[in-house]
């Protein structure tokens, strides 16, 4: 996507919800003169419904999307699709295969390029080196940082040669962009990763996280869902399982429950209700034994509250 102004040939900028929450992207959108769009591609959450049952009604969901985008902007101006393989902050959530490989195929059928955001999915935070293996798609384009050079400040794009090689000498640059130690660091991160067998690892993980959450969810009401892909696993927190309401109160006592025993844990989600597992994939058996405990402690103790109030 582009910032020129409509009308200038450019391609359209299609804005998410909450942009005016967001100081850089409104003084963006001030200074392009774009207009607001109330749908995100290519996931339309509608009015009074959940994730999850937006997500239970793919492909037919992105279907609405397309229709929608199409109708606003035209399937021959847009540029590319941006797809999370498992979305991060969004808590969590996997989509279904049929819904990956449909968004493929309905880039590919128009000349959209694809981009998947491998940002936190890569290097084998889902068992796999790229989270979009697990769906039989190869995008144009990957967007890769974090877990890439183990803190060091990286990223990195990689893509199709055709793509890469479009831009002349001197198109594309940056101040910081190469450095020599954040690269090196890379390049021995991944061969830890690949020794290692960090796939394994982090299934491995995925495994044990889901059996322990599962059995706090067959316990206790307020975990309305559990749900994961190899080592990124979460919890949806809600105050009643049929409506899924989000118990964003209950999420923020957990999380201080936690803190206070030296577990920081980070929520996710658009209702601010979704706890995440992000424990680095050289985590020890003891040291997730202990955080798992501490975890449960936090649990039981808001759970055995919040039944006492009833």
């Amino acid at each position: 996507m582009t910032t020129e102004q409509p009308g200038s040939g450019g391609f359209p900028a299609v804005r998410p919800r909450r942009l005016r929450q967001h100081p850089v992207l409104r003084d963006l959108a001030r200074e392009t003169q774009v207009s607001a769009h109330d749908f995100i591609l290519p996931l339309f959450v509608r009015p009074g419904r959940s994730i999850k049952k937006e997500i239970a009604s793919m492909p037919g969901n992105f279907q609405l999307s397309t229709d929608r985008l199409v109708e606003e902007v035209g399937a021959d101006r847009l540029a590319a699709a941006i797809l999370e393989p498992v979305q991060g902050e969004g808590g969590f959530v996997v989509p279904p295969a049929a819904f990956v490989q449909g968004v493929a195929a309905y880039c590919r059928e128009r000349g959209i390029l694809l981009i998947a955001d491998e940002i936190q999915t890569g290097f084998y935070r889902t068992g796999r080196r790229f989270g979009v293996e697990h769906f039989d798609v190869t995008p144009d384009l990957m967007a890769l940082a974090k877990s890439i050079a183990d803190g060091l400040p990286l990223a990195a794009v990689i893509g199709r040669s055709d793509l890469m090689d479009a831009i002349p000498p001197g198109g594309l640059g940056t101040t910081y962009g190469g450095n020599p130690v954040a690269c090196a660091a890379a390049l021995a991160v991944i061969e830890v990763l690949e020794r290692e067998s960090a796939g394994a690892r982090a299934r491995a993980l995925g495994a044990r996280l889901l059996e322990r959450f599962r059995a706090w969810q067959a316990m206790w009401e307020l975990i309305g869902d559990v749900r994961g892909l190899g080592a990124m696993v979460a919890m949806e927190l809600v105050t009643d399982r049929r409506t899924r309401e989000p118990a964003a109160e209950a999420t923020n006592v957990i999380v201080a429950e936690a803190l206070r025993e030296g577990l920081v844990l980070v929520k996710a989600g658009a209702g601010k209700n979704i706890v995440r597992f992000l424990g680095p994939l050289a985590i020890t058996d003891d040291e997730l034994a202990e955080g798992l405990q501490i975890l449960e402690r936090a649990f039981s103790r808001v759970c055995t509250a919040v039944s006492g109030s009833r």
